[in-house]
């Protein structure tokens, strides 16, 4: 799952000079530090289960041969873009518990890898879900298609929005000093060019995942069953994690302008998404009998009966994450 959630909240310099018109409390030092030793501790916690599925997803697909599908393929390096995006989480316990502010140029450099993850798993999830759109709609486009051309150009895409987000928020870094959370990586006039994109991105996987909600749910009456639980619950976890997040996040923008209170205030936020990044594995298990199944042959569980969980036949993609 995507892991921009996490990254999708707001750039504040943390700063001492009351604002007026707050309509929430203003927030001390002390307490924006407080308010991070906590969720720090929360976010790890998060990590661990998400490191934890994810690397489990990574092995069943390097091991199963029913999993060696683009799609998978897909899945399988979101899943290591997660626990990259998670690892993040390290150094801003470090700095929280240390009570160390930052400038935001140690910040970008502090945060490259992980932040360059997230922007590489925001668009990964789009392709995603318009792999198992265009599957399902178009079978005969989807399986002329040269799989290992399909995934080497979808990972280039995805490497260029990275590394172009990555040029753009080095020119425009700020000289201020914040507590580093994943966020501040991005500071300057393009914050609201990467906020915007990831929008963008987002409202087009949710888009992608109720069109494929809708092609199932005029299918047969088996196959919308079994299917349309797992997309909705995709769904579901999605809006649950990035939604909340910017909604919340809008929110604190309007009610406090003092930026220490956003970033104390918005810390609770960011729960939202890490939990929505230590799903996946979850989801799959519970939602997909094929992935069940595959656990549960690599753990050495009882197998159990097996059900379709195919979106469409294809020549080089018989399985789905579904």
């Amino acid at each position: 799952m995507p892991s921009d959630q996490a990254t999708a909240l707001f750039h504040p310099v943390v700063a001492v000079k009351e604002p007026m018109g707050a309509m929430l409390p203003d927030v001390t030092l002390s307490s924006l530090f407080l308010m991070g030793k906590i969720f720090s501790c929360v976010y790890l916690i998060c990590a661990a289960i998400g490191w934890t599925g994810n690397f489990l997803i990574i092995l069943v697909t390097i091991r199963r041969k029913k999993l060696r599908g683009p799609c998978n393929i897909f899945i399988a390096v979101q899943a290591l873009t997660d626990m990259l995006t998670q690892l993040s989480h390290i150094p801003f316990a470090y700095l929280t518990f240390t009570e160390q502010l930052v400038s935001f140029r140690e910040c970008w450099t502090i945060n490259f890898v992980f932040i360059s993850a997230s922007d590489f798993s925001i668009l990964l999830m789009f392709f995603i879900a318009l792999d198992r759109l265009v599957a399902a709609k178009r079978p005969h486009l989807y399986n002329a298609m040269n799989p290992v051309l399909y995934i080497a150009s979808v990972l280039t895409l995805c490497l260029i929005y990275s590394i172009t987000f990555k040029i753009i928020t080095f020119f425009s870094i700020l000289e201020e000093e914040t507590l580093c959370v994943l966020p501040q990586a991005t500071s300057g006039w393009a914050e609201n060019l990467w906020f915007g994109a990831g929008a963008v991105v987002n409202c087009g996987v949710v888009g992608v995942y109720f069109v494929l909600t809708r092609t199932f749910k005029h299918g047969s009456q088996a196959e919308y069953k079994r299917l349309n639980r797992s997309l909705n619950t995709m769904i579901v976890f999605y809006i649950f994690g990035w939604v909340t997040t910017m909604i919340g996040a809008s929110l604190l923008l309007v009610l406090t302008p003092n930026p220490t209170a956003l970033v104390t205030y918005g810390l609770p936020l960011a729960t939202f998404a890490n939990v929505n990044l230590a799903a996946p594995f979850f989801i799959y298990y519970f939602r997909s009998t094929l992935y069940r199944n595959e656990f549960r042959k690599m753990l050495g569980l009882k197998r159990e009966a097996q059900g379709s969980t195919v979106v469409h036949p294809s020549a080089h993609v018989s399985t789905t994450r579904y």
